[in-house]
């Protein structure tokens, strides 16, 4: 007998990355997406923007982790609780050694990094519903991200074998304030990684979000097969022969 299952419609990827030149001199990078239904995005922005009036800052003004500081430090940890408390924004974050992945031929370590972000998280999905469409937003970070982004979702979609539409969306971020989001954790993530102690307001945020989503920067998350993971970070390593759980 054919099980049915529910339809979910259409499922949101936002993501953002920090450190993701490969000869900058920074010894980590990390890309991190929050995603959810379609149909929950307007939601979730505006209880956003709810806490950026309450702090009088403008809609207009970017949430970036370059802009933690002492004076804005509560401001986000309201938004990352109010993140929390709202349970349909969930968060997967992948983060490398730069040394690791400098010897992949073609800049292949990027795709396959997107890859493994979002595959993972779809799986548990299709395991549980069927979804009509897949769509990536990312932030333009160079000439090339159009291509690149769009790779990834070619690949996603064989690999699941056409189930869905997968569609790529490079956007200013500016524009949407889910890729702000993903900017503060990929920024927080790689901040942890590569040690840096200079801010006292990021170490304090970069703490708050890992003790408030029970994830730590630096280790995978493991989870039980077939669960739905919330909250979740991979250290993507391409020396494993298995990159994922």
């Amino acid at each position: 007998m054919k099980i049915i299952k529910k339809n979910v419609g259409i499922i949101s990827f936002f993501c953002d990355e920090s450190c993701y030149q490969i000869n900058d001199g920074n010894s980590h990078m990390s890309i991190a997406a929050v995603w959810c239904r379609k149909d929950r995005k307007k939601q979730i922005t505006a209880t956003i923007q709810d806490i950026k009036n309450k702090y009088k800052i403008s809609s207009k003004t970017e949430l970036k982790w370059g802009k933690v500081s002492p004076a804005t430090l509560d401001m986000y940890k309201e938004i990352f609780a109010a993140i929390k408390k709202n349970k349909y924004l969930r968060i997967r974050i992948a983060v490398t050694k730069k040394d690791k992945i400098r010897k992949e031929a073609k800049n292949r370590w990027y795709e396959t990094m997107y890859y493994s972000l979002i595959e993972y998280p779809l799986q548990q999905v299709y395991r549980n519903y069927d979804i009509d469409k897949v769509e990536i937003y990312s932030d333009v970070m160079n000439t090339h991200s159009i291509e690149q982004m769009q790779k990834v979702s070619n690949f996603l979609k064989k690999h699941f074998r056409n189930k869905s539409i997968f569609q790529s969306k490079v956007c200013e971020s500016k524009d949407v304030t889910l890729i702000q989001i993903a900017d503060l954790l990929a920024g927080a993530s790689t901040y942890v990684n590569r040690r840096i102690t200079t801010s006292l307001a990021k170490l304090e945020l970069a703490r708050y979000i890992q003790n408030t989503f029970s994830i730590n920067f630096t280790k995978t998350t493991k989870t039980a097969y077939g669960d739905i993971s919330n909250y979740d970070v991979f250290v993507y390593d391409p020396e494993e022969k298995k990159n994922d759980f």
